[in-house]
């Protein structure tokens, strides 16, 4: 489950470091959605090279990991 203040570090080989989950955006449809897909919480995030936002759930549980 992601959260705000959350530390996580990338998986994928091309994506390198941590990073700092600042805050929700909100619900919305994913890249590539249709209309029948459900709405899934977007969050900013901080990385070194400055904020990014539009992360959605299901991207950055797949590309990143919690740091326990």
């Amino acid at each position: 489950m992601i959260e705000p203040g959350q530390l996580r570090r990338w998986r994928d080989g091309a994506l390198a470091g941590e990073f700092l989950v600042i805050r929700s955006q909100g619900k919305f449809l994913p890249l590539g959605a249709t209309h029948k897909d459900k709405k899934q919480d977007h969050w900013e995030i901080l990385t070194v090279d400055g904020p990014m936002v539009g992360w959605s759930d299901n991207l950055l549980d797949k590309l990143s990991e919690p740091i326990r």
